[in-house]
């Protein structure tokens, strides 16, 4: 594996590193000495050991090696795991700055936006289908991998099982009467249910008005920080914004349920997947018209070529060149 180091947070010690076109030979050994990894095919391999002896282990002396020779060794325990180039606030910092005040959703990509949504749910369907709540879903904690934007949510620091599931799944037991709570005041404000931030019994549904936080940045460029700043404090009152409504209807209604003070209105990620949402006219439409902008921009572009051309070829044929 090459290894090279990268800039380090609150992790110790961080390497990239990539895999060779051929694997390395890793045996490993155990407590007793034996090999416990061989090549299927029945060919000898050899471990290189710290001082750069070698052992073979299909020879007859290799019993005899182990148990006889003292080897000195440094153990590290390391975690290994998948690269993702940027989060999902990075992705959204690159879209605002192709934001144009004359058409602010004409930089919405419709197909890949709503394909990042939808994977975004997808995450979240399955974690809560594990018991467990994340209480802080928000793009920083979002990360995307490779040019599809393959999503991975990350960050479970503040992760914990959902006590009222637990609760349900006991027989003869409901949440009212266990006495189980979660901490209050988790998460970060902007994306953090009402619920969260103000009680101690709450629910997966806290994680889903996270999500319809997240589907609203998706889905609204902001031309300042200022702007976003309003935008979703006003999402917390409620109000989602009128141009938002009229480009979105379908995914303004969600968002308002999902936005909702009452938690037992937000739908889940399993309904939101099952919804009109990902199916709904609206978003067809939207990509169709951003296409032909696109298209009619690239016309445009095009006729001020020519027309420099043009310029240029009437002046030289006026100004010819003198010969001497």
């Amino acid at each position: 594996m090459r290894r090279t180091r990268v800039s380090e947070n609150f992790v110790p010690c961080v390497f990239l590193g990539r895999r060779g076109l051929t694997p390395d030979v890793c045996p490993v050994v155990s407590w007793d000495g034996s090999a416990l990894s061989e090549e299927a095919s029945g060919t000898r391999n050899r471990m290189e050991l710290n001082n750069n002896s070698y052992i073979d282990v299909g020879s007859e002396e290799w019993d005899t090696k182990c148990s006889t020779k003292e080897v000195q060794f440094q153990l590290m325990l390391y975690i290994q795991m998948q690269l993702c180039e940027r989060s999902l606030k990075d992705w959204i910092s690159e879209r605002t700055n192709e934001h144009t005040s004359q058409n602010p959703y004409g930089s919405v990509d419709t197909k890949q936006t709503l394909s990042i949504l939808h994977k975004i749910l997808e995450g979240v369907e399955y974690i809560h289908s594990r018991g467990i709540m994340h209480r802080d879903l928000k793009p920083r904690n979002i990360f995307l991998h490779g040019l599809d934007c393959h999503v991975r949510i990350g960050d479970f620091g503040l992760a914990c099982r959902d006590i009222i599931m637990d609760d349900e799944a006991k027989p003869n037991s409901t949440s009212q009467n266990t006495g189980s709570s979660h901490t209050t005041g988790v998460g970060t404000f902007v994306y953090a249910a009402p619920e969260q931030l103000e009680g101690s019994h709450y629910d997966s549904k806290s994680d889903m008005y996270s999500i319809g936080v997240v589907a609203l940045e998706l889905f609204q460029p902001f031309g300042t920080e200022m702007e976003r700043v309003l935008t979703l404090g006003d999402l917390r009152e409620g109000k989602v914004p009128d141009s938002f409504s009229q480009c979105w209807p379908v995914l303004a209604k969600y968002i308002t349920l999902l936005t909702s003070r009452n938690p037992t209105l937000r739908p889940s990620a399993t309904q939101l997947l099952q919804s009109e949402l990902f199916s709904s006219k609206d978003m067809v439409i939207h990509g169709l018209q951003r296409r032909v902008e696109e298209q009619e921009e690239e016309i445009v572009r095009l006729r001020r070529q020519i027309s420099q051309l043009q310029t240029q070829s009437t002046q030289q044929a006026s100004h010819p060149t003198d010969k001497t």
